[in-house]
C-alpha cells in the first residue's frame, strides 16, 4: 500500500514539474518551438515549428504550430483582432462564437478538425513572438464521432504575413440534419 502511495506521489510531482497537464512550461521552449499532446481519434506527442503573424491581408492574427514528422498542423486564429496577454476562451470554429477559434489539419489527408471549445493562455505577446499554452477539443469536419483533445505549449517566432485560407467549414455541426 505504501509503495503505491509513493509511486502516486512521484508521478504527481513529475507532472507538476512539467507544468499544466504535464506540458512543458513555455519558458522552457526555444523560440519557434512547440510541443504537446493530442488524444482521441489520434493519440500522441506533437512537436515542431511555431510561427505567429497575420493573414496575408493583415486582417487576423494567427499562431501556426506544425509537426512535419507527424503531419499535423494546429492553427489558433483570432477572428477579429490581435492577440494580447491573458486567458481567453477558444470557441466553436463553425459558429465563431468567440474571438479565438482553432483548427487541426492532417497534412497528408487534408482533413480538418474544428474547435468546439477550449482555452488559450497567452503569457507573453511581443513583436518578436508569442509564448503561451492552449487546450481545446476539436471535431472532424466529416464525422462528429472523430474528436481530438489538444494540449500544447508554444513560443512562436514572428513570421509576418502567413498564407492561411480556410474555405467554408464542412463540419457535421454546420450541416443540416436529415430527417
Amino acid at each position: 500500500m505504501l509503495k503505491i502511495s509513493v509511486l502516486a506521489l512521484v508521478s504527481a510531482l513529475s507532472l507538476a514539474a512539467c507544468g499544466r497537464d504535464g506540458l512543458t512550461d513555455p519558458d522552457d521552449l526555444r523560440t519557434g518551438q512547440f510541443e504537446g499532446q493530442i488524444s482521441g481519434t489520434l493519440d500522441g506527442w506533437v512537436e515542431g515549428e511555431a510561427l505567429s503573424g497575420s493573414t496575408s491581408q493583415n486582417l487576423h492574427d494567427l499562431i501556426v504550430l506544425t509537426d512535419y514528422e507527424q503531419g499535423i498542423e494546429i492553427t489558433l486564429y483570432h477572428a477579429w483582432d490581435e492577440f494580447y496577454e491573458g486567458r481567453f476562451p477558444i470557441g466553436d470554429a463553425v459558429l465563431e462564437d468567440e474571438d479565438i477559434v482553432a483548427y487541426v489539419r492532417l497534412l497528408d489527408t487534408g482533413e480538418w478538425f474544428d474547435s468546439v471549445d477550449g482555452v488559450i493562455d497567452l503569457h507573453d505577446v511581443r513583436g518578436s513572438g508569442i509564448a503561451g499554452t492552449a487546450s481545446f477539443r476539436a471535431e472532424s469536419e466529416f464525422d462528429s464521432r472523430d474528436v481530438l483533445d489538444v494540449d500544447v505549449s508554444f513560443v512562436t517566432d514572428y513570421d509576418g504575413g502567413i498564407d492561411f485560407n480556410l474555405s467554408p467549414s464542412f463540419s457535421v455541426r454546420a450541416k443540416p440534419t436529415s430527417r
